[in-house]
Order: structure tokens, then sequence, then C-alpha cells
């Protein structure tokens, strides 16, 4: 195993907006799009997009906590404003269930075009959205808060292999904790469980956190970029790192999946892996 080491962090996450009767897509109020997204604010990085109904956001690669949550904050006060203009209010959500006839007003409602994300557990493709057949998930809409995270290995690209040990370090370090910070499970059921990822050519997207850590104060927001090292440090120095990630997969997955919060605090425990202070 190559010896890591962290360049930068960002994110692309997403967030309801509501008005007072609650939670209205956001098709044609802001622009953007994921192929064209409209850059905000300075540009360099921060960028905006209708992704389905959701608004969706990106901010620029960050080298440090602060700098990532300085985005972070900048962009949500941002977008806050943006749509008070427009008589709306942000809402950070893991999901929400949005009436038929508001869906049924706009087909961007029902455009599901997220290039496939895959599990580093089970090595397979995850089922998109419109193809889970559950109760009303024509009305349900999830959101998430996508991790990029560019780093080497051994001063050199990431292999396959490189990212997928790093995602497991992940849904460890960044995946179990945050149980406690989104105590929400339907959410896994559609999209972001256990081991969701992204590979990329500078890295990966690790796509397991829910959109309500978005409203978490700026400590937390900090912990979310400082986790992805304490993952490094795991995967540099804990010997036989991969070999301690597969024995405790089932324990992880199962934790995630099913938000058990006493498991969670145990793992943690076990792996001395801390909340950020409230």
């Amino acid at each position: 195993m190559g010896k890591y080491r962290l360049l930068k962090v960002g994110s692309d996450a997403e967030l309801f907006i509501y008005n007072k009767e609650g939670p209205f897509p956001i098709c044609g109020l802001i622009g953007g799009t994921k192929q064209d997204p409209l850059p905000v604010m300075e540009g360099n990085g921060y960028a905006v997009q209708e992704d389905n109904v959701l608004l969706e956001f990106n901010i620029p690669p960050a080298s440090s906590a602060l700098e990532f949550q300085t985005s972070i904050t900048k962009m949500l006060s941002f977008l806050s404003e943006e749509m008070q203009k427009k008589g709306f209010n942000c809402k950070y959500a893991s999901y929400s269930i949005f009436p038929k006839k508001l869906l049924a007003q706009n087909p961007q409602s029902y455009s599901f075009g997220c290039e496939p994300d895959y599990c580093v557990w089970t090595k397979t493709v995850n089922r998109s959205p419109e193809n889970l057949d559950i109760s009303h998930s024509e009305e349900f809409r999830a959101a998430g808060y996508h991790i990029h995270v560019s780093y080497l290995v051994d001063e050199k690209d990431p292999a396959l292999e490189d990212k997928e040990l790093f995602v497991k370090a992940q849904d460890l370090f960044l995946g179990i904790p945050s149980t406690l910070l989104d105590s929400s499970i339907i959410r896994r059921h559609f999209y972001g469980s256990a081991g969701c990822f992204r590979p990329k050519l500078y890295g990966h997207e690790y796509r397991v956190l829910g959109g309500k850590i978005l409203g978490a104060p700026a400590a937390v927001q900090q912990w979310v970029f400082l986790q992805n090292q304490v993952a490094i440090d795991f995967l540099n120095n804990k010997e036989n790192a991969e070999n301690v990630l597969n024995e405790w997969s089932a324990p992880i997955r199962g934790t995630i999946q099913g938000g058990h919060q006493k498991n969670a605090l145990e793992i943690m425990r076990e792996f001395r892996i801390s909340l950020p202070p409230s």
C-alpha cells in the first residue's frame, strides 16, 4: 500500500427551497445545469445548477479546513439571499416529500441525469434513483453533501484500488460519525449508501453524506475537511490498515445503512473518532 498525500477537498452539495406551502422545485428559478453550471459571485469554482428539483452548488477545491468552511458558508449565505429575493427559503435536509402536482408541472422534476456511482464494498454499480421500487418514490427527493478529494499516492496519481481503499476509510471516519449528525435513514435507500463514490481523474467523489449536515455549525464544516486527513493518516500509519477496514466492513456498512447511532458510538470509541465541538 502506497503513501497517501491529501491535496485539496471540494464539494458539490444539494439543498431544498421552501415557500409557505412547503418544498418547491427549483426548476427555472436559478439556472445552470450539470453540463453547464452557472458561475456566481467571483466565479473561480463557485457555481450553481438546477439538479432535478434541487438547488446544487459547487465550491472551489480547498487546501485547508478554514478555507473549505469559509467557502461553504459564503455560498450558503449567497444562496439564502438570492432565494429570499424570489420569496423562498433554503432548507438543509437529506430528503423531502414533494406534492405530485408540483412535480408534474415540469419534466425536469423527473429527470435523473446523474452518471452512475459505485459501491466500494460490493464493487457494483448503484441503482439510479428512478429505478428504485419504493412507495411514493415519485414524491421523494434526496439531497447529498458530496465531498471531492484530490490526492497523490507515492507522489503519483492514484490507481483505482487506491481510491477504493480511501473510500473505505472515509466510511469509517466520515460515514460512521455522520449518523450522529444526520439521523435520517430513508435517503440511503435511494442513494448515498455506504461506500458510495465516483472515481475521478484527480481522486474521487465521496457520496455518503446527506444534505442535512450543510446546516450544521462552521466547526462541523471544518471537521468534514479534517476527517479526510484523519482517514489518510490511518491509511499511512495503521499497520495492516486495508485488512482492518475489510474485517470491519460488515459493521461499518450496517451502521451507516441503518443509521445505528449506538453502534456508531461503539465503533468511534474503538477507532478513537471524535465529533466536532458542539
